[in-house]
């Protein structure tokens, strides 16, 4: 595997981590309301549709890059504006 592309793989990794732990904690919250207030509670009800968006965002963005052919990875784009 080209090695931009394993350090990108990595990268998500932790993004994923990362959004992952973020909806656990949310479930947590709504789970228990009386220890957070109502207010808490409705305001992690906003947010966990977008960090389900992001998650599945980046799972999908995971799987594209993971397929995608190594040989790419070794293009080097072009330097200056294209010409006219």
């Amino acid at each position: 595997m080209h090695p931009s592309k394993t350090k990108v793989l990595a990268s998500m990794q932790q993004t994923a981590s990362v959004v992952d732990d973020a909806l656990r904690e949310t479930v947590r919250i709504v789970a228990s309301p009386r220890q957070h207030g109502a207010v808490f509670v409705g305001t992690v009800l906003l947010t966990f549709p977008l960090l389900a968006v992001s998650a599945v965002l980046s799972d999908l963005s995971y799987v594209m890059i993971a397929r995608s052919n190594d040989a790419d990875w070794d293009r080097v784009p072009p330097l200056g504006p294209p010409g006219p």
